[in-house]
């Protein structure tokens, strides 16, 4: 949704971004002559640990937190805006190297934390997902388009070398001697060896029953997740001939992995959070304890006692792992995830946020803008509209929900209205709201007094 506003004789084009869906996006010819000003939050994808920091990818851009302490992380440094959301994130010395989807692979100069430079980039030719980093070379798995061996001697100047194109969809890398281990979709496990990084030449590979996502090599087995039939233990110590040793399904969909020590990490999409996973009998992998982070798990990493599960929608969790069977979650570093829709109004920007309700940002200074407030709904918001001094919230399965937002600082619910189906769109004009209600058309509600909203008419439409 766009919305399009004078504000203090400037135009600003608000563009709230849902991965739930996208539109083109048409302006006014008047308009072209548009420039990126900032940008805020973003759901997450991947993790990655070295020293006390943690790499985030939030939406399209990557943040460094600093996790010395990890009941406080803290912000100390941030990317400008990449092309695309990050979905993985190496990191080799001075540099990290970002899986940027559509396009390729971005390298970024982070020996100054709190000065981030983009240095260089290289566009693969599919979707880069996942990347792994060995001498100097980059190892990116990307989708229909295989493996790919990419040259980064010079990082401000990235070439690719070689690659291996697999039979499915190369979904997550991990290199490990003189082979490259690939999670290739509904393709399985693909062993691939690099000894000749022109000129890679696939020597095994194991078909696992569901769609491997991501593959971290110890020692002589691969450890996959396969999507939908949890964790694939596979021996490797004949390259040649991978061979299953042992598994263990969870309850969701294994997407992410991480090791240390006698224990796997798993990050189990869709609601299912983190699973700890003892594997010191690799044929027989238990699961000992998990937490079901408010999220979707799409990523984990391990330090010390810590586990650091990229949370999607709910920004980054920090799980106290010591005691394998009751991890507890210490602290988390929220983000804006998934934003539905928004309305603007004088130097605030209210969010309909799909997992979290509304949060009020300040746009004051358009090149920083801050969340200052926020009301928690347990079933989102799909869409606000803003009248006065009340926030509009189609709320779901909750119907219209009436929020005091003459404190910015502090939302405060004092009405709701519930629709017959689920309240997924509103606007208001005069003294009514008008809400788009999945399953009973449209509703119709008197709002001449918000703190008692009154039904008044209704319209069943045919879809």
């Amino acid at each position: 949704m766009v919305l399009l506003g004078l504000i203090s004789s400037e135009v600003y084009a608000m563009v709230g971004v849902s991965n739930k869906q996208s539109k083109e996006i048409v302006l006014d010819e008047n308009l072209w002559n548009i420039d990126y000003i900032s940008q805020l939050g973003g759901a997450i994808n991947t993790v990655t640990i070295q020293g006390n920091y943690a790499y985030i990818g939030v939406g399209p851009r990557l943040f460094i937190l600093d996790i010395s302490n990890p009941l406080l992380p803290s912000v100390i440094g941030k990317s400008n805006l990449l092309p695309s959301p990050i979905y993985s994130i190496a990191i080799s010395g001075e540099y990290a190297f970002i899986a940027t989807g559509n396009f390729g692979l971005q390298v970024i100069d982070i020996s100054a934390p709190n000065n981030l430079q983009e240095v260089g980039s290289y566009d693969t030719p599919g979707n880069a997902n996942g990347v792994s980093i060995l001498g100097g070379y980059a190892y990116i798995a990307d989708s229909s388009a295989g493996l790919r061996v990419i040259d980064i001697s010079n990082p401000a100047n990235p070439v690719e070398d070689g690659y291996y194109d697999t039979p499915g969809s190369a979904a997550g890398v991990n290199v490990f001697g003189i082979y490259a281990f690939v999670a290739d979709s509904s393709a399985g496990l693909r062993v691939i060896n690099i000894s000749n990084p022109a000129n890679p030449i696939e020597t095994g590979y194991y078909d696992t029953p569901g769609s491997a996502k991501a593959v971290v090599v110890l020692d002589d087995y691969a450890y996959v997740t396969d999507w939908d039939f949890g964790l694939r233990v596979i021996n490797v110590s004949n390259p040649s001939v991978p061979a299953e040793e042992g598994y263990i399904d969870t309850p969701g969909y294994a997407r992410a992995l991480a090791i240390s020590g006698s224990y796997i990490y798993v990050a189990d999409d869709w609601g299912n959070g983190l699973r700890v996973i003892n594997i010191s009998n690799p044929a027989i992998p238990v699961e000992t304890g998990y937490i079901v982070t408010p999220g979707f798990a799409r990523g984990v990493a391990i330090l010390d006692n810590y586990a650091y599960v990229a949370d999607f929608n709910a920004g980054l969790r920090i799980i106290d792992v010591s005691n394998a069977a009751s991890p507890s979650e210490i602290s988390h570093f929220d983000t804006i995830g998934v934003t539905r829709n928004l309305a603007v109004t004088g130097d605030y920007a209210y969010l309909a946020d799909s997992d979290y309700g509304l949060r009020v940002v300040d746009i004051s200074s358009r090149s920083n803008p801050i969340v200052v407030g926020f009301y928690y709904s347990p079933d989102g918001a799909d869409d606000i509209a803003v009248s006065g001094m009340y926030a509009y919230l189609a709320d779901v399965q909750f119907g219209l929900k009436v929020i005091d937002v003459s404190n910015p600082a502090n939302p405060v619910e004092v009405a709701a209205y519930v629709t017959p189906g689920f309240a997924v769109g509103v606007t208001v004009s005069g003294n009514y709201a008008y809400v788009a209600d999945l399953f009973a058309g449209l509703t119709i509600v008197d709002i001449s007094n918000p703190t008692n909203p009154v039904g008044v008419g209704f319209c069943s439409t045919p879809d």
